[in-house]
């Protein structure tokens, strides 16, 4: 049997103010980039590995934190479409009908020219895949404490792999409900048994050691 640990970290605030931030690529603010450095100063020992999205509101952060932080793509938010970087506000008046419905079930109700929520679950798990794999070679057999991973990412990621750890066949509830703050960090623990198989779970409260 395999353990390995998975710390996913949101992105700190960013400049912009409140969008539907998907694809739109802007820094963080001030305050963001503080609230990321006191995040990762709860680690008490730093990860054998860090994996960040692409977009500058992690990727920044993370390459001075570890300058061999690796970039994946697949990590990055969902695609909003026509929506992207414009507010909850400006949709409401021009589509709120296509608004609401995308609220009540996201899956059924993509927005203009976005990224479809099933693509982007799918994306999304297959990344956490290649980052258990990544980990687990890394660190190879006979280490005498569980391997770490860093993921640098945004809410939306975040929100889907709690989902998968807590075995909902829809996280609509996490979509919709959680309030995951900027720079929230959640854990989450992989179990490999003897056949190979893997378990996610989620460990709450987040404890960092």
């Amino acid at each position: 049997m395999k353990n390995a640990k998975l710390i996913l970290l949101r992105h700190g605030e960013c400049k912009g103010g409140k969008i539907f931030r998907g694809l739109t690529n802007v820094l963080l603010s001030e305050i963001g980039v503080k609230q990321m450095q006191t995040a990762v100063e709860r680690l008490k020992t730093k990860p054998d590995l860090v994996f960040t999205s692409p977009l500058k509101r992690c990727l920044e952060f993370a390459s001075s934190y570890e300058k061999n932080s690796i970039v994946m793509p697949s990590l990055m938010e969902m695609d909003f479409g026509d929506w992207d970087g414009k507010t909850v506000e400006e949709i409401l008046e021009k589509q709120p009908e296509a608004l609401s419905a995308f609220w009540d079930e996201p899956w059924d109700n993509t927005p203009p020219e976005a990224e479809p929520l099933v693509i982007f679950e799918t994306r999304v798990m297959a990344a956490i895949e290649q980052i258990i794999d990544d980990i687990l070679t890394h660190c190879g057999e006979g280490v005498d404490t569980t391997p770490t991973a860093l993921v640098i990412t945004h809410a939306g990621v975040v929100r889907h792999v709690m989902s998968q750890a807590l075995s909902l066949e829809s996280g609509h509830g996490l979509y919709k409900d959680l309030d995951l703050p900027y720079a929230a960090m959640v854990e989450i623990n992989l179990i490999e048994d003897d056949s190979g198989r893997r378990h996610l779970r989620l460990q709450w409260p987040t404890v960092i050691d």
